[in-house]
């Protein structure tokens, strides 16, 4: 048996995170396999278990769930449901990157992956012996049924997903966006070698990605990998064996094509020690099984091969007619984001501020106009001819209305001059007690407290005079955080409030790894403003918000998605302390 685990690692293999949904007989089958290699009783697994979609799922997902409860043969189980659905995509990525961050390694399984007996020694040497190697991406446990034999060990360009591992700092090299990997690919003209010569068409599933008719982590992974020139370990003989093509899953069609038997041999990482660079045989030999069993009719390969060559050559094109495209937002109204700039700073370097004056007079005028009947809905001091409802919004302040006796005291943390209040007033008119407490900049207060204040209604300059005087039960921030230097020194402050539900709205979230920085120009039939944006990584903001005792009881899509060309989705949460 081979010896290349180094101390600290044979006494601690690296954890093991399965990522499950509905599919419990799988499941069951792969907790077996799994319990079978000689280092599992001392490997820690946690299992990622996915909530259902819809009701029919659910007593799937709770069998799946009471399975791992029961899993033995492990150092140590670990549970983690998810409250909500998350979908593949979201379930994996924010997986791999929790046990990635806290753990520096990692091995991935799904509930489908059936592993040979050695594939805990294998995937746990091969981490250690490549753990410094920066050529190095990951390992990869499955190999295609090729008929040409392969070495012992090799490395191909990219990545792969059958039962994988990685360290932090190869996944933190993973882009989530997959137009950006989509043009660097183009424009680096290098579809053909990414498509093993056009036998997969592995630039379509792309692109597919991209205009949202999958949502593959897998194709992002492999392109962020390739692009980067990192390089995958694959073993001679494949350790695991996928049983989910057999139409059960949601990515898996019903084939054979992929079948093999699972290595009942070691796999040998030390005689000869393979080049670390892409195998040119092995190349081949994965091209050829493409070949033979692509989801590409041979007729229709040359076709996509044409169709990737003329979209390279139209690309100056395609760029004219999405700078048309952003030209078109802008006289719309639409956001413009520019950057991303690297910090904070230097956003606001860039930024020309705004006349707050000017701003705070158009705020005023639009906002009596509603509180008089003489409009009916305001936003951002633009008028409108009906109310854009954030039913979200108003469900979570009317939940928190009936667990208090029909009163809502709200803290309305940059609340301008009662935008919330009056878009909700018709449905808030019919509960026994409202409070509604903004709490705003000096010159908003100012004016709020002289001319739109009411019974219901107050403007206050900090988060402790609005806690002093009403005590609030929630706090509402909608579309203001992302605006904020530090917005969780802002929210640190809640811990001083009595308020236990929080609702957040508008707020821009990407798949990004880190939060992004850009410079928001407010178009001028608006009002002429320039200033610093932050468009917030969901990894992160979940993180945070979870290490702050937040709970998430529900996560929804903004009601206007702003229109930008970042790759950002304005969405809102509803939390509750722990």
């Amino acid at each position: 048996m081979s010896t290349l685990l180094s101390p600290a690692q044979s006494s601690s293999p690296s954890p093991v995170v399965l990522f499950a949904f509905n599919r419990p007989e799988h499941l069951r089958r792969t907790l077996d396999a799994l319990r079978a290699n000689d280092l599992a009783g001392e490997t820690e697994l946690t299992v990622y278990s996915d909530a259902a979609r819809s009701a029919d799922d659910e007593p799937a997902v709770q069998a799946v769930r009471a399975l791992v409860r029961q899993a033995q043969g492990f150092k140590r189980v670990s549970l983690v449901e998810r409250r909500v659905n998350h979908g593949l995509a979201k379930n994996i990525i924010e997986g791999v990157t929790e046990i990635c961050e806290r753990e520096g390694r990692v091995i991935v399984l799904e509930d489908d992956m059936v592993t040979s007996p050695h594939f805990l020694r294998y995937m746990n040497e091969a981490l250690a012996l490549y753990e410094n190697d920066e050529r190095v991406a990951s390992i990869h446990a499955y190999v295609y049924p090729v008929k040409a034999p392969l070495p012992e060990n090799f490395f191909l360009r990219g990545a792969d997903c059958w039962g994988w591992a990685t360290w932090r700092r190869a996944w933190r090299l993973f882009n989530p966006d997959g137009a950006t990997l989509y043009k660097a690919l183009v424009s680096s003209k290098l579809e053909a070698d990414f498509n093993f010569g056009h036998n997969y068409d592995y630039m379509g599933m792309l692109k597919d990605q991209v205009l949202g008719r999958n949502n593959s982590w897998a194709i992002r992974w492999y392109a962020s990998a390739y692009l980067q020139n990192k390089l995958t370990l694959y073993p001679g003989r494949s350790l695991v064996h996928n049983i989910g093509n057999d139409d059960s899953g949601t990515h898996c069609d019903d084939t054979t094509a992929f079948d093999v038997q699972v290595s009942q041999t070691p796999i040998q990482l030390t005689a000869p020690r393979p080049a670390v660079e892409d195998n040119v045989q092995a190349r081949a030999s994965f091209s050829a099984f493409m070949g033979e069993n692509s989801r590409i009719p041979p007729k229709l390969r040359a076709k996509t091969w044409f169709g990737h060559v003329k979209l390279r050559l139209s690309e100056h094109n395609r760029q004219r007619k999405a700078l048309r495209k952003f030209e078109k937002l802008q006289t719309q109204g639409q956001l413009r984001l520019e950057g991303p700039y690297v910090d904070w700073q230097a956003c606001e370097q860039k930024s020309s501020g705004y006349d707050q004056a000017n701003i705070l007079q158009k705020v005023i005028d639009a906002v009596l106009q509603v509180k008089t009947g003489k409009a009916v809905f305001e936003r951002d001091a633009v008028i409108f001819d009906h109310v854009e409802y954030a039913w979200p919004v108003l469900a979570g302040l009317l939940l928190v209305a009936a667990q208090h006796d029909r009163a809502l005291k709200v803290l309305d943390f940059g609340g301008s001059l009662g935008s919330g209040y009056f878009q909700n007033r018709k449905f808030l008119q019919a509960l026994d007690s409202v409070q509604w407490g903004v709490v705003e900049q000096a010159d908003f207060v100012r004016q709020g407290q002289a001319l739109i204040a009411e019974d219901g209604l107050q403007f206050f300059h900090t988060v402790e005079e609005c806690e002093a005087t009403i005590h609030p039960d929630v706090a509402l921030f909608s579309s203001v955080l992302q605006y904020l230097p530090d917005p969780f020194a802002m929210l640190a402050q809640l811990d001083r409030s009595s308020a236990r539900t929080l609702i957040i709205d508008r707020t821009p979230f990407s798949d990004a790894l880190e939060d992004q920085c850009f410079v928001q120009h407010v178009p001028e039939s608006i009002y002429p403003a320039s200033y610093p944006i932050r468009i917030f990584s969901r990894r992160l903001f979940d993180l945070k918000m979870a290490e702050a005792q937040w709970v998430e009881l529900e996560s929804f899509d903004s009601v206007d998605n702003i229109p930008s060309m970042v790759n950002a989705k304005w969405e809102g949460r509803i939390y509750v302390r722990k």
